[in-house]
């Protein structure tokens, strides 16, 4: 399932219109499941004012938005 998923991230982030689309969706890949193990183990962000898990994916997801924008806007 996890090939599968992977997958489909490469080929959304080809769609975009990255040239190195493999090695672009792992690095995307590997911000998201760092992210996904921390949060599963139960550890908590570092102080008690930190935005709450849903404002912190959100953060990470926009991160990989524009990691996947840039590469795309370098590949053109």
């Amino acid at each position: 399932a996890s090939q599968e998923a992977y997958g489909t991230l490469v080929d959304a982030v080809g769609a975009c219109g990255v040239a190195d689309a493999a090695t672009v969706a792992f690095a995307v890949w590997s911000a998201l499941h760092g992210l996904t193990d921390i949060a599963t183990a139960g550890i908590q962000p570092p102080r008690a004012d930190t935005p709450g898990a849903t404002e912190l994916a959100a953060g990470v997801i926009g991160m990989c938005v524009e990691y996947v924008r840039r590469c795309a806007a370098s590949a053109s």
